[in-house]
């Protein structure tokens, strides 16, 4: 699931030194805990590597409530 929703969840290039087979996102790409099959939003990219600051993130509100709407949606669906 490389792109979902426009550009939620853009992958950059794998980056997995310790196998857990993270991602670095673009700065402002919203993470989140399964690209197969995610179910819950851990934050948004800082583009290095990291998040950024949960003080920081409130441009983001609006992407991150879509997302969230997206997972909720999936999750939905695959139990009908």
């Amino acid at each position: 699931m490389a792109e979902r929703e426009g550009h939620i969840f853009k992958l950059i290039s794998n980056t997995s030194n310790s196998g857990t087979g993270g991602y670095i996102g673009k700065k402002g790409d919203i993470v989140v805990d399964s690209i197969a099959t995610p179910s819950r939003v851990i934050g948004v990219a800082d583009g290095k590597g990291k998040l950024i600051a949960v003080d920081d993130i409130s441009q983001y509100t609006d992407l991150i409530k879509k997302v969230r709407l997206g997972i909720a949606k999936e999750r939905y669906a695959r139990k009908f």
